[in-house]
């Protein structure tokens, strides 16, 4: 792949602070369909210029053994990195709350309380600012996603957003990122993560477990590796969907090595284990839902700011009735996931999906 910024070319200008709107736009940006026009991305791209935006038939084979790559080149221009970290670092302000907070589907200014180490972290946030909005919808991303769930058409399933400040970021222990997500299926889903820094062992850069995306239990996820987890899911389900505001994570690092995985999947794992690809600022990295991954904590004295992109192919239906994030419509179980907040953010019809390498995983 020739070495040149993957993100769309003309660069962004400065978008308005946090909270506030370019004329025209709603409060809830949920409400626009595709990309806003305001000024992130630049003007979509077609033919060869798209085409060069393709992962490899090698990049394709390394996910498909290993369940992740990373992007040799940036997926983001250096004015779309400004941007995207002055809205994080205005998100995770405990001091001064985001305006719009109360559209997000989780807000936890510190999942690691009582630790002595901070984990910021929010879903929903692509509601509330420009930036997170548009970013769903980069062709950097959006394209590699398609190859790698298949060539088929992309829809949004959720964003994340992780800042670990410096010298007291906490750990995101290991975990497969459909343990939390078996209420929809069939499972074709895709996880992206945009360093927005330098990644390092000194900040908790993320570290992945090489061919973990074979690690199942009766053809599903792995038991969630964290009491705090499971029992977040089962009152999620229990109650329709209505309450996901509890913590993700805890701080037990290796609950899932310990606790869950089998004598082979040990052995695996001292065998090949944990690598991580020390993302640069701007650069991606995409993940098979069921790829281990998990980070330390931040011991330098910078943050360690991330986004993350949670993607599946069109047609994965809702497994349960009721409200599958707080504040989503309702849906019914066996129904496809679509509308305003299940956006098409690829759609392959831009581009003969046929002549490009995808995945068999």
């Amino acid at each position: 792949m020739a070495a040149r910024d993957r993100s769309r070319s003309r660069s962004p200008r400065r978008l308005l602070g946090p909270g506030a709107r370019p004329v025209g736009l709603p409060r809830d940006l949920a409400q626009v369909v595709g990309p806003t026009g305001a000024g992130f991305l630049g003007p979509p791209l077609a033919g060869d210029a798209l085409r060069s935006l393709a992962l490899t038939a090698e990049q394709v084979a390394q996910f498909d053994n290993d369940g992740f790559i990373g992007t040799d080149v940036p997926v983001l221009t250096a004015s779309q990195l400004e941007q995207l970290r002055a809205d994080i670092d205005a998100l995770s302000d405990a001091s001064n709350p985001h305006p719009d907070a109360g559209l997000m589907h989780e807000l936890h200014y510190n999942e690691a309380k009582g630790s002595g180490s901070v984990l910021f972290h929010s879903l929903g946030h692509w509601r509330c600012a420009v930036s997170f909005h548009d970013l769903l919808f980069i062709d950097a991303v959006t394209l590699p996603a398609s190859q790698l769930l298949q060539g088929r058409p992309v829809r949004f399933w959720h964003d994340q957003a992780f800042a670990k400040p410096g010298g007291h970021g906490a750990v995101v222990q290991w975990h497969q990122d459909f343990s939390y997500w078996d209420r929809t299926g069939p499972m074709a889903h895709l996880t992206v993560h945009i360093a927005l820094d330098d990644q390092t062992d000194e900040n908790g850069a993320l570290h992945w477990v090489p061919g973990s995306h074979r690690w199942k239990r009766q053809g599903g996820p792995l038991p969630q590796a964290s009491q705090i987890a499971r029992d977040k899911m089962k009152v999620a389900k229990s109650t329709g969907g209505e309450a996901m505001e509890a913590a993700s994570f805890d701080t037990n690092m290796n609950a899932l090595y310990d606790n869950v995985l089998n004598d082979q999947e040990r052995a695996q794992w001292t065998a090949d284990p944990p690598r991580s690809l020390y993302l640069k600022a701007g650069h991606a990295a995409f993940h098979h839902a069921l790829t281990v991954h998990g980070s330390w904590g931040n011991r330098s004295l910078k943050p360690r700011r991330a986004l993350v992109l949670n993607y599946f192919a069109h047609g994965t239906r809702s497994l349960m009735n009721g409200t599958l994030m707080k504040g989503l419509p309702k849906v019914k179980a066996g129904e496809i996931l679509q509308g305003n907040f299940h956006p098409v953010v690829f759609d392959t019809s831009r581009l003969d999906m046929s002549q490009l390498p995808v995945s068999s995983v």
